[in-house]
Parts: C-alpha cells; sequence; structure tokens
C-alpha cells in the first residue's frame, strides 16, 4: 500500500475505488471483502467444504454473524488498523 500499487491503472480496472482487496478469477472481477468471500463459499462448494449451509436456519446464524461482523466488529478494527498504520 504504501508504494501506492493499489493507485495504478492496473488495479484500479479490479477494484475502482482503489481499495484492497480485489479479486479475479478468469475474467470476473469483483471487489469487497464480503462480496469476494460469499462468492468463493456459493462458487468453489464442490473443491472443498462446504461453507455455505442449505440450511435455513443455519444461514440466518452465518447472516447474523457476517452482520455483527460489518456493523460492529469492522468499524472498530478499522479505526485501530488506520491509526497502527500511520504511525
Amino acid at each position: 500500500m504504501r508504494s501506492s500499487q493499489h493507485k495504478t491503472e492496473a488495479f484500479l480496472s479490479l477494484n475502482p475505488f482503489g481499495q484492497v482487496p480485489a479479486f479475479e478469477d478468469g475474467d470476473w472481477k469483483l471487489f469487497e471483502s464480503r462480496a469476494i468471500t460469499q462468492y468463493i463459499a456459493h462458487g468453489y462448494t464442490e473443491k472443498g467444504n462446504k461453507l455455505i449451509s442449505h440450511d435455513t436456519k443455519k444461514m440466518a446464524i452465518i447472516s447474523v454473524w457476517m452482520e455483527v461482523e460489518a456493523h460492529q466488529f469492522d468499524p472498530a478494527a478499522s479505526k485501530l488498523t488506520w491509526e497502527h498504520g500511520n504511525r
């Protein structure tokens, strides 16, 4: 990040906001960590562990914890990471 590789034209073609992460799977490009993890979990079930359940109640529990991470953990962790990274 300090060398600004995430601001190059090549990287901006993967993530137009110039932020990490960015993901490329063949000609499919995706950004935002939660979208990337869901893509992998749904798209690669035949390649290993099934990360997403087809059970409605289990999927609801997974969704709850994804929301907790996004709205409770991530804001605080992002502030700490930003403060630590800018020293």
